[in-house]
């Protein structure tokens, strides 16, 4: 069985459409005040566009974990 995981962050842009980032294999231990924080540096710095549209506000975060096991 493997397991992956992928970061999800959520942010809206100045249409206020939402956008979203995947960051696959984040580290172990993450806590929400540091992804937070990584949210609102990539929009303070205008790092990224979403939609043609800087992004203006950092929306939320999800860690997804997919377990896959091959059947025989």
């Amino acid at each position: 069985m493997t397991e992956t995981k992928v970061l999800q962050l959520s942010f809206l842009n100045e249409a206020g459409k939402s956008c979203s980032i995947q960051i696959t294999n984040p580290k172990e231990g993450l806590t929400l005040a540091a992804v937070k924080a990584v949210g609102d540096l990539i929009i303070e710095k205008a790092l990224l566009e979403g939609g043609k549209s800087v992004l203006k506000s950092f929306k939320g975060a999800q860690l997804v974990t997919t377990k896959h096991e091959d059947l025989i």
